[in-house]
């Protein structure tokens, strides 16, 4: 039987660097034999009831990190896909990229590690959490602490994502690191198999530079390699609407 595949990309409100990025996501998403959805509304409050929750604690727009896990679980559960790849809809694919699928086993949820500090703080966060709500605690584990900028799913983890599962735990939206903590969270309640893929595929540009030097980039073009399968331009970087299309072009071989 044929795996069903589907890249998902959620990308909502004004997004100008997105029609240059899906070129790359349509060519890449033939390489997989997968279908590429591209969510661009809100669900209704029906659908997920899910509050935007106050703007003034941890990062805004809240909701929008909740989608990216409400929309992987719909189209597991209801459009009878085997395995999703889920994407930031500022993560540029190289036309050179290997097939993702092909690398993470069938059942195991791929992604790529990020920073001890990063997961410190969403640990933080979460043991915060669990300690006001009195309930078992999790594993905690840096090795699989993942950037939930690329993320690879199997269909045998949709109950765990589910819609009431988020909004259970949705004050870890309030994270300094939003939709990190809460798919970390998920995935440890989940009791997911994990498997580590390369850093070439969840790379920030320049990623050599100090942060305060990449934060205000507007030329990065001389900071890109061509070994890189997908360079992820980060909300870090003020001038993305600059940034990506100079990537884009690289990643085309323009």
């Amino acid at each position: 039987m044929t795996e069903k595949r589907a890249i998902l990309i959620v990308s909502l409100g004004e997004r100008p660097w997105f029609p240059g990025v899906r070129v790359l996501l349509e060519a890449y998403a033939a390489k997989c034999h997968a279908d590429l959805i591209v969510e661009t509304q809100y669900p209704s409050a029906e659908e997920f009831s899910l509050e935007e929750g106050p703007e003034n604690v941890g990062r805004p727009n809240k909701r929008a990190y909740a989608c990216k896990t409400y929309y992987t679980w719909f189209h597991l559960k209801f459009s009878g896909y085997d395995r999703i790849l889920t994407m930031d809809d500022t993560c540029c694919v190289a036309l050179s990229a290997p097939d993702i699928f092909g690398i993470v086993p069938a059942h195991a949820l791929g992604y790529a590690q990020t920073g001890r500090a990063d997961a410190e703080r969403s640990f933080s966060d979460i043991r915060d959490f669990i300690a006001q709500r009195k309930i078992p605690e999790i594993s905690y584990d840096y090795e699989h602490y993942a950037n939930s900028g690329v993320l690879v799913y199997a269909v045998g983890m949709q109950d765990h994502i589910a819609p009431e599962k988020i909004v259970d735990c949705a004050p870890l939206l309030n994270s300094r690191f939003p939709h990190q903590s809460l798919s970390y969270y998920l995935f440890r309640r989940g009791n997911f198999p994990m498997f580590p893929v390369s850093k070439k595929f969840n790379t920030v540009p320049a990623v050599d530079l100090p942060k305060s030097d990449r934060r205000d980039l507007m030329d990065i073009r001389s900071y890109l390699n061509d070994d890189i399968h997908i360079y992820h331009v980060t909300g870090m970087y003020r001038n993305r609407h600059v940034i990506v299309p100079q990537v884009v072009a690289f990643m085309r071989g323009l």
